[in-house]
């Protein structure tokens, strides 16, 4: 009875939701260094993201981490390097250390605990350059140039391994992580597509499978459960839309379709938020879509630009001009969507369960 009655319960609450945000969600300042800030992550109430404090750029810049529960500020690295693109999981970070701050010569990847407040070097090499890295739980992935092109890698903390996870012809980058599926862009076919791995060897035996090989570039894949989402170009020069893949079900669909570039794509639940030109080229904002209800919203649209978005629960954060420097801007939905506060519930698997039983399995 209650298992049958969970999939009218969300279209109520989702619609409920929908509604409630036909307008920018309510905004908040994370921080506000001198000399711009970009690059954000966020997991539960940790914000991570690259900031120079010193004015030098991009040899200056640092990571800087903040904590929404507490409004607590911390800065993560203070080197001579530059350490670029973090993301978290728990008290993890993970970040690039730049020599120079020049990110396509030489980097190395590291990981600092927030709670134990040490440092550890996942890759130590002195010519090779190892960036983008991404992590979940104990594995840390990132793109690897030591054989002359890009792969793939990834390193298991609890067992302090290093294993190859694609070393295939052309370049491998970008990955992202979310549970044992490992996803990241290729080249291997003379333009960029979207790849991926089970490390559990569940999906295709642990080989690695396609998710999109169209034509066109495909890029910046980002993974939450069974669902991956990417940039898309495949509908004309200088239009980026959103697509996503649910890997359960082997189906593909098209996400945003507004005439102008939607990219810099991320996904929690089932709400994707993009960076979105709509506006213009010169004021970026940031949109979001409900999978469930197929909802389309404004997240943040004030004037300047508001791009990069990461999304954790019903928390968006971004980088923002608005005054001047880039600053970190977040938003929460009020009420939180409808998908965020089943899955809080527990309910969520539950609602697709059922639904599942009423539709095809896709690819």
């Amino acid at each position: 009875m209650i298992r049958k009655s969970i999939p009218f319960l969300a279209v109520l609450i989702l619609g409920f939701a929908a509604s409630a945000q036909a307008d920018d969600w309510p905004e908040f300042l994370v921080s506000s260094l001198p000399n711009g800030q970009n690059d954000v992550d966020i997991f539960e109430n940790t914000v991570v993201w690259e900031g120079s404090n010193s004015g030098l750029f991009p040899q200056g810049l640092e990571i800087y981490a903040y904590d929404l529960s507490t409004s607590t500020l911390q800065q993560v690295t203070n080197d001579t390097t530059a350490q670029r693109r973090p993301a978290v999981y728990g008290d993890i970070v993970v970040y690039d250390d730049h020599l120079n701050g020049d990110p396509s010569v030489h980097g190395n990847v590291y990981a600092y605990n927030l709670s134990t407040s040490t440092e550890l070097a996942i890759t130590n090499s002195s010519s090779a350059n190892q960036w983008q890295a991404a992590v979940y739980g104990d594995i840390v992935v990132w793109q690897d140039n030591r054989s002359g092109t890009g792969d793939i890698y990834g390193y298991n903390l609890s067992t302090s391994t290093e294993f190859a996870i694609s070393t295939a012809p052309g370049n491998q980058s970008t990955p992202a992580i979310y549970g044992d599926i490992v996803v990241w862009n290729d080249r291997r076919s003379g333009n960029w597509d979207i790849y991926g791995i089970d490390l559990s060897g569940t999906i295709n035996g642990g080989a690695e499978f396609s998710i999109v090989t169209d034509t066109t570039d495909q890029g910046r894949p980002s993974i939450f459960e069974n669902i991956v989402v990417w940039d898309d170009i495949r509908n004309g020069a200088g239009n980026w839309d959103v697509y996503g893949y649910d890997l359960a079900t082997s189906s593909e669909f098209q996400i945003s379709s507004n005439l102008a570039s939607q990219n810099f794509s991320d996904i929690w639940g089932t709400t994707v938020v993009w960076t979105d030109r709509r506006n213009g080229d010169a004021n970026f904002d940031v949109y979001g879509y409900d999978l469930l209800t197929s909802t389309e919203f404004a997240i943040s649209s004030k004037a300047a630009n508001q791009e990069m978005p990461a999304i954790w629960g019903g928390t968006v954060v971004w980088s923002d001009t608005r005054n001047g420097a880039s600053d970190i801007y977040g938003a929460t939905a009020i009420p939180e969507p409808g998908t965020l506060a089943l899955m809080g519930l527990g309910l969520f698997g539950l609602a697709q369960k059922v639904r599942s039983k009423r539709r095809p399995e896709k690819h």
